[in-house]
């Protein structure tokens, strides 16, 4: 709910309860994987990129995603959370009701029972048919950004708003403290290098950008 606070705007009482649990929800590190492993794999290609410009091959490009550090990342996930609760707090309130429904009815959809205050509304109409029904509200929502922002949290992340952004600094450039990649190298399988020499060579450069990395 923090950072809730700098959209804070009246609300009724229901419309509070739906975003807050909309926030416990969908801004959970586990409702957050793929958006990071989206935003990694942004980061792989580009350092994949960097590395074949220095005679490095990548033979695993799987292994380099899964093993970009999260501090990497942290700082994207940081600004999505804020641009996810923005448009919460600007939805209308049938909207961010609708919302509510779907995060739980899609919460709920791994067990094999759905709880009952989640089909009271109408206790003829299947699993199924509901969740088809609130999927076809959430995609005609026009309230600015929260199609993205549902996408992002439910989807994987391509086509969040971030993308562009993300990608853009994820280029590698002289001053960026890439020494994590000489680690990542090592890992049996992942690399092929010209020689032992040029390997050599390689990893203790990349290890040496620790040192006088300015951001």
């Amino acid at each position: 709910m923090v950072l809730a606070l700098a959209f804070a705007q009246p609300l009724c009482a229901a419309q509070k309860e739906d975003i807050a649990y909309l926030e416990t929800m969908i801004l959970t590190e586990e409702w957050l994987k793929p958006v990071r492993s989206a935003y990694a794999r942004i980061y792989a290609k580009s350092y994949i990129r960097y590395l074949g410009s220095i005679s490095v091959s990548i033979l695993d490009q799987e292994t380099v995603e899964g093993t970009i550090p999260d501090y990497v990342t942290d700082p994207w996930i940081a600004l999505h959370k804020k641009r996810v609760v923005g448009c919460l707090w600007r939805m209308p309130s049938e909207k961010t009701k609708m919302a509510a429904k779907y995060v739980r009815t899609m919460a709920f959809r791994e067990q094999d029972s759905v709880r009952p205050e989640i089909r009271a509304s109408d206790p003829e109409l299947s699993l199924d048919q509901w969740i088809g029904e609130l999927q076809e509200s959430i995609d005609t929502f026009d309230t600015p950004g929260f199609a993205k922002a549902v996408q992002v949290a439910f989807c994987g992340g391509l086509g969040s708003p971030l993308y562009d952004e993300v990608k853009k600094a994820s280029e590698v450039r002289q001053g960026n403290d890439i020494s994590f990649l000489a680690a990542i190298l090592e890992i049996p399988g992942v690399a092929r290098f010209p020689n032992r020499i040029i390997r050599k060579e390689i990893l203790s450069d990349l290890r040496e950008t620790s040192k006088y990395a300015t951001h």
